[in-house]
This record gives structure tokens, C-alpha cells and sequence, in this order.
């Protein structure tokens, strides 16, 4: 079978190839532990981070111009330095311009899409998340048939 196929094989591999499975497999843990909405500690922010500036960033073209360029820092008053003319650095800003408007208008849609998604259906909101919704759903099974006319004394405003 299969199983018994990959266990003989893990067997019969150099230390070497399982200690850097080891490690890649530690790796790809590590990354997944926080996810992409993550933002409340510091391996969640940076890896947003980092996916933002890779949502933005430019891909450079791979001559050895373009790369010297990108290395150095730029200077205008030097005519010969590759990207040097104003022609060229002003249609490398419009192409930045128009990567930074797309991916703004992406996250704005990824927002709405988000915001629709948290619409509530018309119903009671009783809760403050979806934690507490769970909580109040539980507590409410056994306690609503006490609690509500205080509920409803509440909603009208004449509670005592």
C-alpha cells in the first residue's frame, strides 16, 4: 500500500532530506499559525504586512540596467543613469500610481463585501460578537421564559 510505501521510504532517506522536511514542515507551521485577519500580534501584523507591500510591489523587469537602477539611489540631475529621464520615471509613477488605485480599490471592495457579509438580517442584536451571540443563545434556552417580561418592560422603558 501506500502507507507502507512512504513509511519505507522515510526509513531509507538521508539524515539530511528528513531534517530539512523537518524543518520546512516546522516552517510552514509556523506560517500558518496566525491567520491572514490576524491582527493582534505581531507575527499577524507583519505577515499583513508583508502581503500588503506584495500586493503593491512593483516586479522589475531582470536586465542588468533595470537591476543597477533599482540598486542605486536615483538622482535627477544625472541624465545617463538608467531611468534617469523624466519621460521614463513619470510613466514608472503613473504604473505606481495605478497599482496603488487598484489595490485600494480592492480592499475597499473586500470591505464591502465584508460589511454586507455583517449586516444583520433585521433581527434582535443582542450581542456584541458572535462569541457572546453563542452565549446569550445558550443562556437564552433556559432563562428567556423567566426573563422576558423584564425584556420587554426594558424595550417599552417602563422598568423599574
Amino acid at each position: 500500500s501506500k502507507a507502507e510505501q512512504k513509511k519505507l521510504a522515510s526509513l531509507s532517506q538521508p539524515a539530511y532530506d528528513s531534517i530539512r522536511q523537518m524543518n520546512a514542515r516546522a516552517d510552514r507551521e509556523e506560517r500558518s499559525r496566525h491567520g491572514p485577519d490576524d491582527y493582534y500580534n505581531p507575527e499577524g501584523q507583519y505577515s499583513n504586512y508583508e502581503r500588503n507591500l506584495n500586493s503593491v510591489r512593483h516586479v522589475a523587469p531582470r536586465s542588468a540596467s533595470a537591476a543597477s537602477a533599482t540598486l542605486d539611489s536615483y538622482d535627477p540631475t544625472m541624465k545617463d543613469q538608467p531611468g534617469g529621464n523624466i519621460s521614463s520615471n513619470n510613466v514608472s509613477e503613473k504604473e505606481g500610481a495605478r497599482r496603488l488605485a487598484g489595490e485600494m480599490k480592492r480592499r475597499a471592495e473586500k470591505q464591502a463585501n465584508k460589511k454586507r457579509k455583517v449586516e444583520f438580517d433585521g433581527a434582535d442584536i443582542t450581542s456584541i460578537n458572535d462569541r457572546n451571540k453563542r452565549f446569550n443563545q445558550k443562556i437564552g434556552r433556559n432563562f428567556d421564559k423567566h426573563t422576558a417580561e423584564i425584556r420587554q418592560n426594558l424595550e417599552r422603558g417602563t422598568a423599574m
